[in-house]
């Protein structure tokens, strides 16, 4: 394990990866970012949806047992 203020020597090949994971991070967290401000309008949609569902089925008669 590394220790806080250790210096860490990478070759070519390490430095490569290490950026591939930090890029791969990068994308994550922003996909992340954008999947939190999308929540409340799926949320509403699903919502609206489950409401339209209930209606259709009370027309039919397939909400009755």
């Amino acid at each position: 394990m590394i220790k806080t203020g250790e210096a860490l020597t990478l070759d070519k090949d390490d430095e490569w990866r290490l950026r591939q994971l930090l890029d791969s991070l990068t994308d994550f967290s922003k996909g992340l970012a954008i999947a939190e401000t999308a929540v409340p309008d799926i949320r509403e949609a699903v919502w609206g949806l489950q409401k339209k569902l209930k209606r259709a089925d009370a027309a039919s008669g397939m909400g009755q047992v």
